[in-house]
């Protein structure tokens, strides 16, 4: 299967054959037995954690069904997140970059 950039891709099927399991490796949340699996030409297998947290962070963007919200935060708190990952901690852009998402989709 290829994905190109930009290009939105849904996975459907019945309950229990495999589409998050498909979703979490694609995503480089789990790891996988065998096979070859690579993005921009980069084979997944033979990342390490961190290596694998930039992809994830850069490259994937997936939409769980159960939204993964931290209760505790409130709503910027929660799109500022991911944010965090490609930003300098410091600086106030990641709040800049999540109002604006928030102003984009009438939150």
């Amino acid at each position: 299967m290829k994905i190109d950039d930009g290009e939105m891709v849904a996975i459907i099927g019945k309950q229990g054959v495999g589409k998050s399991t498909l979703l979490h490796i694609i995503g480089c949340i789990d790891t996988f037995e065998s096979g070859t699996y690579t993005i921009d030409e980069t084979n997944v297998h033979k990342l390490s954690d961190k290596q694998l947290a930039r992809i994830r962070n850069e490259k994937v963007g997936i939409v769980m069904q159960d939204f993964a919200l931290v209760e505790e935060y409130t709503v910027l708190e929660n799109v500022r997140i991911p944010l965090y990952f490609s930003h300098s901690k410091k600086s106030d852009m990641p709040k800049a970059l999540a109002l604006s998402a928030l102003k984009r989709v009438g939150i």
